[in-house]
Protein backbone atom coordinates (compact mmCIF):
# COMPACT_ATOMS: atom_id res chain seq x y z
CA UNK A 1 0.00 0.00 0.00
CA UNK A 2 3.36 2.29 0.63
CA UNK A 3 3.43 4.72 -2.23
CA UNK A 4 -0.35 4.38 -3.91
CA UNK A 5 -1.01 7.99 -3.46
CA UNK A 6 -3.93 7.22 -1.06
CA UNK A 7 -3.35 4.90 2.20
CA UNK A 8 -0.86 7.95 3.51
CA UNK A 9 1.78 5.24 4.35
CA UNK A 10 5.24 6.31 4.90
CA UNK A 11 8.05 4.13 5.11
CA UNK A 12 10.90 5.77 7.48
CA UNK A 13 11.72 5.73 11.41
CA UNK A 14 8.80 5.84 13.45
CA UNK A 15 10.54 8.02 16.15
CA UNK A 16 11.53 10.71 13.55
CA UNK A 17 9.57 13.66 12.57
CA UNK A 18 10.08 13.36 8.95
CA UNK A 19 9.65 11.12 6.83
CA UNK A 20 10.44 10.87 2.46
CA UNK A 21 7.93 13.27 1.51
CA UNK A 22 8.85 16.00 3.83
CA UNK A 23 5.39 16.27 5.78
CA UNK A 24 5.72 16.46 9.05
CA UNK A 25 4.18 13.60 11.20
CA UNK A 26 1.32 15.34 13.51
CA UNK A 27 -1.71 14.51 15.62
CA UNK A 28 -3.94 13.29 12.96
CA UNK A 29 -3.62 9.76 12.78
CA UNK A 30 -6.83 7.46 13.37
CA UNK A 31 -4.62 4.31 13.74
CA UNK A 32 -1.22 3.41 15.09
CA UNK A 33 -0.02 -0.08 14.85
CA UNK A 34 3.48 -0.93 16.20
CA UNK A 35 5.82 -3.76 17.22
CA UNK A 36 8.65 -1.63 18.83
CA UNK A 37 12.37 -3.01 19.23
CA UNK A 38 13.01 -3.80 22.94
CA UNK A 39 16.06 -4.23 24.86
CA UNK A 40 18.37 -2.38 22.87
CA UNK A 41 21.16 -2.14 25.01
CA UNK A 42 22.85 2.01 25.25
CA UNK A 43 20.76 2.79 22.07
CA UNK A 44 20.26 6.60 24.08
CA UNK A 45 24.26 8.05 22.82
CA UNK A 46 23.30 7.19 19.51
CA UNK A 47 19.82 8.78 19.47
CA UNK A 48 20.61 12.16 20.95
CA UNK A 49 18.89 14.21 17.98
CA UNK A 50 15.40 12.96 20.11
CA UNK A 51 15.88 14.12 22.89
CA UNK A 52 13.83 17.26 22.60
CA UNK A 53 10.83 15.78 21.22
CA UNK A 54 10.57 13.05 24.52
CA UNK A 55 9.90 13.85 27.93
CA UNK A 56 11.08 10.31 28.52
CA UNK A 57 14.53 11.23 27.09
CA UNK A 58 15.70 12.62 30.40
CA UNK A 59 14.72 9.32 31.65
CA UNK A 60 17.27 7.17 30.16
CA UNK A 61 20.66 6.02 30.91
CA UNK A 62 23.44 6.02 28.40
CA UNK A 63 22.87 2.24 29.06
CA UNK A 64 19.19 2.11 28.80
CA UNK A 65 17.58 -0.60 27.30
CA UNK A 66 14.25 0.23 27.14
CA UNK A 67 13.56 2.23 23.60
CA UNK A 68 9.91 1.07 23.30
CA UNK A 69 9.07 3.55 26.35
CA UNK A 70 10.06 6.48 23.37
CA UNK A 71 7.07 4.12 21.15
CA UNK A 72 4.56 4.75 23.76
CA UNK A 73 4.89 8.68 23.89
CA UNK A 74 5.38 8.84 19.83
CA UNK A 75 1.89 6.57 19.65
CA UNK A 76 1.01 9.67 22.01
CA UNK A 77 2.16 12.30 19.95
CA UNK A 78 0.31 10.64 16.49
CA UNK A 79 -2.96 9.76 17.21
CA UNK A 80 -5.77 12.17 17.25
CA UNK A 81 -8.08 12.04 19.73
CA UNK A 82 -10.81 8.98 19.53
CA UNK A 83 -7.60 6.94 17.68
CA UNK A 84 -6.75 3.94 18.20
CA UNK A 85 -3.58 2.32 19.05
CA UNK A 86 -2.21 -1.68 18.86
CA UNK A 87 1.76 -1.86 20.31
CA UNK A 88 3.38 -4.94 21.59
CA UNK A 89 5.55 -4.85 24.32
CA UNK A 90 7.38 -6.52 26.83
CA UNK A 91 4.65 -7.54 30.06
CA UNK A 92 7.27 -5.92 32.10
CA UNK A 93 5.84 -2.35 30.82
CA UNK A 94 2.86 -3.11 33.30
CA UNK A 95 4.92 -3.49 36.82
CA UNK A 96 8.90 -2.45 35.91
CA UNK A 97 9.94 0.72 38.19
CA UNK A 98 11.97 3.28 35.88
CA UNK A 99 11.32 5.10 32.85
CA UNK A 100 8.38 2.22 32.98
CA UNK A 101 6.74 3.93 35.70
CA UNK A 102 6.75 7.06 33.42
CA UNK A 103 5.79 5.41 30.62
CA UNK A 104 2.78 4.16 32.48
CA UNK A 105 2.02 7.27 33.14
CA UNK A 106 1.83 8.61 29.83
CA UNK A 107 -0.65 5.60 29.45
CA UNK A 108 -2.47 6.61 31.73
CA UNK A 109 -3.46 10.47 30.93
CA UNK A 110 -3.26 10.01 27.22
CA UNK A 111 -5.09 6.52 26.35
CA UNK A 112 -8.05 4.54 27.56
CA UNK A 113 -7.17 0.87 27.95
CA UNK A 114 -9.53 -1.36 25.67
CA UNK A 115 -7.67 -4.45 26.14
CA UNK A 116 -4.69 -6.29 27.11
CA UNK A 117 -3.41 -9.44 25.53
CA UNK A 118 -0.84 -11.86 27.35
CA UNK A 119 1.21 -13.32 24.54
CA UNK A 120 3.36 -14.98 26.74
CA UNK A 121 7.20 -16.31 26.14
CA UNK A 122 6.81 -18.05 22.90
CA UNK A 123 4.92 -15.48 20.17
CA UNK A 124 7.99 -14.31 18.85
CA UNK A 125 10.66 -16.99 18.21
CA UNK A 126 13.61 -14.53 18.33
CA UNK A 127 13.03 -13.68 22.09
CA UNK A 128 12.14 -15.58 25.01
CA UNK A 129 10.22 -11.84 25.95
CA UNK A 130 7.18 -12.45 27.61
CA UNK A 131 5.11 -9.80 25.29
CA UNK A 132 1.58 -8.06 25.44
CA UNK A 133 -0.18 -6.79 22.76
CA UNK A 134 -1.89 -3.06 24.09
CA UNK A 135 -5.31 -1.95 22.97
CA UNK A 136 -5.67 1.60 23.68
CA UNK A 137 -8.05 4.74 22.65
CA UNK A 138 -6.48 8.13 22.68
CA UNK A 139 -8.50 10.57 25.20
CA UNK A 140 -9.58 14.18 24.86
CA UNK A 141 -6.70 16.33 26.48
CA UNK A 142 -9.24 17.71 28.42
CA UNK A 143 -10.10 14.37 30.58
CA UNK A 144 -5.78 15.01 31.26
CA UNK A 145 -5.93 18.67 32.57
CA UNK A 146 -9.55 18.14 34.73
CA UNK A 147 -7.94 14.80 36.26
CA UNK A 148 -4.93 16.63 37.03
CA UNK A 149 -6.71 19.47 38.64
CA UNK A 150 -8.59 17.12 40.25
CA UNK A 151 -5.25 15.59 41.75
CA UNK A 152 -3.77 18.86 42.47
CA UNK A 153 -6.66 20.41 44.19
CA UNK A 154 -8.16 17.81 46.34
CA UNK A 155 -5.63 15.23 46.92
CA UNK A 156 -2.61 17.71 47.61
CA UNK A 157 -4.08 20.97 48.37
CA UNK A 158 -7.38 19.96 49.97
CA UNK A 159 -9.22 22.89 47.81
CA UNK A 160 -11.78 23.99 45.49
CA UNK A 161 -10.92 26.14 42.11
CA UNK A 162 -13.50 28.29 40.47
CA UNK A 163 -14.64 27.42 37.03
CA UNK A 164 -12.99 24.21 36.21
CA UNK A 165 -14.02 22.64 33.41
CA UNK A 166 -15.90 19.98 35.45
CA UNK A 167 -17.01 19.52 38.99
CA UNK A 168 -14.16 18.31 40.52
CA UNK A 169 -15.77 17.37 43.75
CA UNK A 170 -18.58 15.27 42.24
CA UNK A 171 -15.49 13.13 41.05
CA UNK A 172 -13.95 13.22 44.28
CA UNK A 173 -16.98 12.21 46.16
CA UNK A 174 -17.97 9.41 43.14
CA UNK A 175 -14.52 8.16 44.09
CA UNK A 176 -15.22 7.97 48.05
CA UNK A 177 -18.63 6.54 47.52
CA UNK A 178 -17.04 4.27 45.96
CA UNK A 179 -14.54 3.40 48.35
CA UNK A 180 -17.55 3.44 51.18
CA UNK A 181 -16.09 6.13 53.56
CA UNK A 182 -17.88 9.73 54.51
CA UNK A 183 -16.39 12.50 52.55
CA UNK A 184 -15.00 14.28 55.67
CA UNK A 185 -13.54 11.61 57.18
CA UNK A 186 -11.73 10.59 53.54
CA UNK A 187 -10.60 14.13 52.92
CA UNK A 188 -8.94 14.21 56.74
CA UNK A 189 -7.38 11.75 55.72
CA UNK A 190 -5.44 12.96 52.42
CA UNK A 191 -4.79 16.23 54.48
CA UNK A 192 -2.34 14.21 56.68
CA UNK A 193 -4.79 15.24 59.53
CA UNK A 194 -6.76 11.73 60.39
CA UNK A 195 -10.22 12.35 62.74
CA UNK A 196 -10.84 9.48 64.60
CA UNK A 197 -13.48 7.98 62.34
CA UNK A 198 -11.08 7.38 59.46
CA UNK A 199 -8.49 6.15 61.97
CA UNK A 200 -10.80 3.85 63.16
CA UNK A 201 -10.93 2.08 59.12
CA UNK A 202 -8.34 -0.34 57.85
CA UNK A 203 -7.35 3.36 55.93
Amino acid sequence: MNGDGQANIFFGDGLEDYNETKRRLAANYDVVIANPPYSIHGFKPHALKLKDKYDLFDYLTDSSSEIEALFIERTAQLLQTGGKAGIILPSSILNNTGIYGRAREIILQNFLIKAIVELGSNAFMATGTNTIVLFMQKRDSRWKQDYLFVAEDYIINNKTRENDFTDTEALFRSYIDYLGLEFDDYKSFISRDANETIKATEW
